[in-house]
């Protein structure tokens, strides 16, 4: 009998499983030999797997629910995932040697770009009566793009060494870090009420907290991670390689989340560890698969958060929305590229690449509207624009010149 209940339990998730691996084992490589981008075929499932639309769809023509995906937390879950998985093998990609190479365009035209795309959102978001907090939160959210979708296409496309994909991943890099103090500034809003005045102090020590943490994790985890990697894992085995570096991403994300900061960054943090050792290359060689699941998982939880009924709502206000962020995005950027001594096709390919809005937009979003600093109608509206946004990326980004020439 207790068998029975333990297989019971056991066949939902199997059912799931089936549709999550069938989508990315069967429908999404149809997609690739119809030379359309694995990511778009991921989002397309997503929208049409979405709990909103295909639940309804199942009643009427008899299919179990135990086969659907019907919660919400299980996708953001999901997508949750997926984030790590590509924080963890970005910092693993990294070293301080191509830090110091790519220095002038994180830390000079990556600060720019949020800096200078964050105020002109917020100005637009006041102009159409927003509130302060409200506006903050818009331009500082909608400033960052996706890191997720844009490496994935740079791969698909072969555009990762060359210049376009070096300055476009030197952006989304800075705008991954920038997240840190971004979300320690909406707790800062949250923890002060309504009183403003209290916000710089709040902002400046909270900052002060993660960059020590931060230190902390990383020279701390340095300096013990290197003498176990070779006593413990000497002889190169590749399950003992792949075990230990899920249990150091998953010991340092709870880490991260105990002092305060974003799982994320403690993703990134242990790529980063990492990839200071000789077994960098090996590990990511070994956990590619897993991070490419985990992706498409994302791609598809993306999709997924689409609700059709409410784009039907007000169809023209969203496409005026979703393209005036690309607009503004890719108006704001070009010129800071220009700036920065680029020729013209550069700085407009790499404006139309990072023109959208991101996952972190979502997470910014969703953790504004849980902390109640977002009404949650209009937060539902600027999640709806920046899954849209993303959801339109890969088509927008077919049409780039370089990519069409590296095709």
């Amino acid at each position: 009998m207790e068998e029975t209940v333990k297989n019971a339990d056991l066949i939902p998730i199997l059912y799931k499983c089936i549709l999550i691996f069938g989508i990315a084992g069967l429908i999404v490589p149809l997609f690739n030999r119809l030379h359309i981008s694995p990511v778009l075929g991921f989002l397309v499932c997503g929208i049409f797997i979405s709990p909103n639309l295909l639940p309804p769809l199942a009643d009427t023509i008899g299919l179990s629910g135990d086969v659907l995906i019907v919660e919400m937390d299980t996708v953001k879950l999901m997508g949750e995932l997926g984030v790590l998985a590509l924080l963890f093998m970005i910092g693993l990609e990294l070293s301080y040697e191509k830090l110091a190479e790519l220095k002038r365009y994180i830390f000079g035209l990556g600060s720019a770009q949020i800096i200078v795309t964050g105020l002109v959102i917020f100005g637009i978001a006041l102009v159409f009566d927003n509130s302060l907090q409200t506006a903050i939160i818009i331009g500082i959210g909608f400033a960052l793009s996706s890191t997720a979708i844009i490496m994935q296409l740079l791969k698909d496309y072969n555009m990762t060494r060359k210049y376009v994909g070096k300055v476009s991943f030197s952006i989304l890099l800075m705008q991954d870090m920038a997240v840190v103090p971004i979300l320690v500034m909406i707790g800062a809003f949250a923890s002060q009420g309504a009183d403003n005045s209290a916000t710089p102090l709040l902002i400046v020590y909270s900052v002060a907290v993660a960059i020590i943490a931060v230190a902390t994790i990383y020279f701390t985890g340095k300096k013990i991670l290197q003498p176990i990697l070779h006593r413990l894992i000497g002889t190169n085995k590749n399950e003992w390689l792949a075990a230990f570096s899920l249990f150091i991403l998953c010991l340092i994300c709870i880490i991260t989340h105990k002092v305060g900061l974003s799982t994320a960054l403690g993703a990134f943090l242990a790529g980063l560890l990492i990839a200071e050792t000789e077994f960098r290359d090996k590990i990511e060689e070994i956990l590619y698969p897993l991070k490419a699941i985990l992706l498409g998982v994302f791609f598809l939880s993306i999709g997924m958060m689409v609700n059709i009924f409410e784009v039907m709502n007000t169809p023209v206000l969203l496409a005026l929305s979703v393209l005036g962020i690309f607009i503004v995005k890719g108006m704001t950027l070009y010129p800071l590229c220009l700036l920065l001594g680029m020729k013209h096709r550069f700085a407009r390919d790499i404006s139309v690449t990072l023109c959208q809005p991101g996952e972190f937009t979502l997470m910014i979003i969703s953790l504004s509207l849980a902390m109640g600093l977002l009404p949650a109608d209009d937060a539902q509206f600027f999640l709806l624009v920046t899954v849209l946004g993303m959801i339109v990326t890969p088509l927008v980004f077919r049409f780039i010149p370089s990519v069409r020439e590296a095709q």
